[in-house]
């Protein structure tokens, strides 16, 4: 089973908690930046889980982030050859 908590650092940027409840009770978690950062699976039950009012921000963020990824790669690439 999964539950998410999205928050806010004190430096200002969004985080993702995904807690997983393991058999015998306890819960472990990992802290995602962005939703790309996740694997599939857990991106769509995080998807699912919202309303989409909720997950505008997240989805608008990746974006950005997956465009300046893809930029920095193609300038790393042309000019660090």
């Amino acid at each position: 089973m999964l539950f998410f908590d999205r928050f806010i650092t004190p430096g200002l940027q969004k985080r993702i908690a995904v807690f997983r409840r393991q058999e015998d009770g306890s819960y472990t978690h990992e802290t995602y930046t962005s939703l790309t950062q996740m694997p599939e699976a857990e991106r769509i039950a995080y998807l699912q889980s919202c309303g989409l009012n909720n997950i505008m921000d997240d989805v608008i963020s990746a974006r950005r982030d997956y465009v300046k990824r893809v930029a920095k790669n193609n300038y790393d690439n042309q000019f660090l050859r």
